[in-house]
């Protein structure tokens, strides 16, 4: 398998990290990959291997692996964030697993000592209230909300633009965190 064109790569991560924690499924995959065959550019040779190669998971996590060798990971860790914003807002994913997703990536080291203080534990604090053990799961399930709906504006159908959305979000950050510290923590 070769390396393919830069601008698939944070995507492929994007799509490998979700498929991996059964956010998305194959199929959003390899439709994804037929509008891009059928597309004027789209004869790339591992986008035909996405679309019409094995549809077992390990085959595509691996495709999805294989060519995103050089992607962005402070982009990355954003757009999984704003997808899985999304996603809630849809109920298309449930809250227990947008905590311990979100606290996984501050695993990844592709986010700021800030943004990583407030992911850090998130998954941890909602197990606690929804076990009733410490906290109030209300509470935390509307901070988690509001956090990630900082990075709402990244989404799967526009990974073109990622890298200024991520910019935007970047440089909005400082504020946008300050105001949620105050609001949560004072």
């Amino acid at each position: 398998m070769k390396i393919i064109n830069n601008k698939y790569q944070n995507l492929f991560k994007v799509y490998e990290i979700l498929l991996k924690k059964n956010v998305i499924d194959i199929k959003s995959i390899i439709d994804w990959a037929d509008k891009v065959i059928d597309s004027p550019n789209g004869l790339d040779h591992d986008i035909i291997e996405l679309a019409t190669g094995s549809r077992n998971i390990s085959d595509v996590i691996s495709i999805l692996n294989c060519n995103a060798q050089n992607f962005n990971i402070e982009v990355v860790s954003r757009a999984v964030i704003g997808i899985l914003s999304n996603l809630l807002e849809t109920e298309n994913v449930n809250m227990r697993k947008v905590s311990l997703i979100i606290n996984e990536i501050t695993y990844y080291k592709g986010l700021t000592d800030l943004e990583n203080t407030f992911l850090y534990g998130y998954g941890d604090f909602y197990d606690l209230a929804l076990q009733k053990i410490y906290g109030d799961l209300e509470l935390i399930s509307k901070e988690i909300k509001e956090f990630i709906s900082f990075y709402k504006g990244f989404h799967l159908e526009n990974y073109e633009d990622w890298e200024q959305i991520n910019k935007n979000v970047k440089e909005g950050l400082p504020e946008n965190l300050e105001l949620l510290k105050v609001k949560y923590y004072s």
